[in-house]
């Protein structure tokens, strides 16, 4: 019975770790998007105030 739980306990830090680089990922993908999203909206206000710095 000992190798069952084993086995058990084993997946169950493998499922752990996925979850948590998972989650990781998601956080760094909504950073990223909001980012994006932040600077596409920032642009056309500067060249729009004359800051377009071009």
């Amino acid at each position: 019975m000992g190798d069952s739980d084993d086995r058990l306990t084993t997946l169950e830090m493998i499922i752990f770790d996925l979850t948590s680089t998972a989650g990781e990922l998601v956080e760094q993908l909504r950073l990223m998007n909001l980012t994006a999203r932040s600077l596409s909206t920032a642009r056309p206000l500067e060249e729009e105030r004359g800051y377009g710095g071009g």
